[in-house]
């Protein structure tokens, strides 16, 4: 086993094929999933969760053994959840799965930072990292309506679903606010201010980062 873990370190994958395929993935999460019928989203979630854990791994050079350790704690909560609907272990996922996707946003976030040149993979990487922060916040509002059903009224959704919440947290994100979805107490108001100052903190610094390096990239 210990042996299997450590060879991990010297698969080689393409670079561009791995941002194009979480990317992928980011936009089934994002935009297909909430389409299709909802006695299916459980089920397109957690295998779609699964795929991007497993593509994020080959993000990493070195000491993948140990981003997999965390990585199966992730996935075992998440299956068990979905298999059993154990409303703790429940919790368990969202927070790992938290944890997890915020690792995934510092990575991406790094290698735009380090990246010396303004490439396709460069902007790929950038907008990968912002789908990235809205599924972060979105379980992060998941989590506040677990604990306070109800927090969040929505038009029609009695029991809202991770689609009807990523919906709310990438509309108030992008500071776009339509108002069918309403925080009606102070624990999603704050919340809500957060995404919304989280989004625009995100783009302002990435612009200019990009900016920065195309103007540097141009004078040379």
């Amino acid at each position: 086993m210990i042996v299997g873990m450590k060879s991990l370190d010297s698969i080689v994958v393409s670079k561009r094929s791995v941002q194009i395929g979480l990317f992928a993935l980011l936009v089934f999460i994002i935009f297909v999933i909430p389409v299709c019928g909802t006695h299916f989203h459980s089920y397109l979630y957690s295998s779609s969760f699964t795929l991007l854990f497993i593509g994020s791994l080959f993000t990493i050079k070195k000491k993948r053994q140990n981003a997999l350790k965390y990585g199966v704690l992730v996935l075992i909560a998440f299956w068990i959840t979905y298999i059993f609907d154990l409303r703790i272990l429940n919790i368990l996922a969202d927070v790992t799965i938290s944890f997890f996707f915020i690792i995934l946003v510092i990575r991406f976030l790094t290698q735009v930072a380090q990246s010396k040149k303004v490439t396709a993979s460069v902007i790929l990487e950038a907008i990968s990292g912002y789908l990235m922060v809205g599924l972060v916040l979105s379980y992060f509002m998941v989590l506040a309506i677990f604990f306070f059903p109800g927090s969040l009224v929505f038009p029609e959704a009695t029991k809202p679903g991770l689609a009807d919440v990523t919906y709310f947290t990438f509309v108030t994100m992008s500071t776009l606010g339509y108002g069918d979805v309403l925080p009606n107490i102070a624990i999603t108001r704050s919340l809500s201010i957060f995404i919304s100052v989280t989004g625009q903190i995100y783009l302002a610094v990435i612009i200019a980062m990009l900016v920065g390096k195309y103007s540097a990239q141009k004078s040379d």
